[in-house]
This record gives C-alpha cells, sequence and structure tokens, in this order.
C-alpha cells in the first residue's frame, strides 16, 4: 500500500480535495516536498505529548511518503 493512501492519526488528509504534501510536491518539485517533510518530522519529534508512539508512526509515516516522492522523481526524470 502505498504511503500517500494512508493516514496516521485521524483523516483530516484523506478528506481534502488533494493531499497538502501532493500539492506541494506539484507546485515546488521533490525539494519542497522534501522540506516540508523535514519539518513535519522534526514537529513529531520534537512534541512533548501524551501519545509519543503516535508521533513516532507519524515520522515514520513521513519518511515513507518522502521514499515515495523520491522514487517518482527518480522516475520522472529518466
Amino acid at each position: 500500500m502505498s504511503a500517500m493512501n494512508k493516514q496516521v492519526g485521524g483523516t483530516h488528509y484523506k478528506e481534502m480535495a488533494i493531499e497538502p504534501l501532493e500539492f506541494t510536491y506539484q507546485q515546488y518539485g521533490y525539494a519542497g516536498v522534501k522540506a516540508a517533510i523535514h519539518c513535519k518530522i522534526e514537529k513529531y519529534l520534537s512534541r512533548d505529548k501524551e501519545n509519543e508512539l503516535r508521533d513516532l508512526r507519524k515520522a515514520a509515516h513521513c519518511f515513507e511518503m518522502l521514499i515515495e516522492f523520491k522514487v517518482r522523481d527518480e522516475h520522472k526524470n529518466l
């Protein structure tokens, strides 16, 4: 299953017409989406919340999405 087809902790992104990271990729390419994902990962790893495990899963999900965007970008540039 694609990382883009799942969401950890809610459904708010899946209910949108377009996934925000998909929009970022379309507008700014791989470099833009990579920067956005790095910010999200830092946020999840630095939060001081009760549910650290959920935040770790969210960060891992972000890494999965970053890998998929990298693969897509490499195939686009062949």
